[in-house]
């Protein structure tokens, strides 16, 4: 009997957390524009020449945004037009137009921070960026 209850508590953290992920990235997504009535409303973007830490970092921002919201994120290389884009790495944000400084940050320092109707999650290392991801995701 005690196998099955732990079986049946293990969802429970799961979407509790999701849950509290949804209020508390609230007000970014007020700023920026990320999903409305479960169709996405911004696009994951990463620079071509990404590293394979910023292409993780980029699934894994798709994929809990895509458990809270139910709406489909892309990941894609093309910027495209300003606006509703979340952009996962110095050159990805270089790219779109916005320079954060990423050569004066530390390699574990990170930047979270609205450009416009853009999110830029970026580090001074590709470890960095993954992390801006998991702060962005957590706060």
């Amino acid at each position: 009997m005690n196998s099955s209850l732990r079986t049946l508590r293990k969802p429970i953290p799961f979407v509790l957390t999701a849950w509290l992920l949804a209020f508390a990235i609230s007000p970014l997504i007020a700023s920026v524009g990320i999903s409305r009535h479960g169709r996405s409303l911004a696009r994951v973007v990463v620079a071509p020449k990404a590293t394979e830490t910023e292409r993780f970092a980029a699934g894994e921002l798709s994929l809990f945004l895509h458990i809270v919201t139910g709406a489909t994120f892309p990941v894609t290389e093309d910027p495209g037009a300003p606006g509703g884009r979340l952009l996962v790495g110095p050159e990805a944000a270089r790219l779109a137009g916005h320079d954060i400084g990423a050569s004066n940050l530390a390699p574990e320092e990170i930047v979270v921070r609205t450009a416009g109707g853009d999110l830029v999650l970026a580090g001074g290392s590709p470890r960095g960026t993954l992390y801006a991801v998991y702060a962005f995701l957590e706060d």
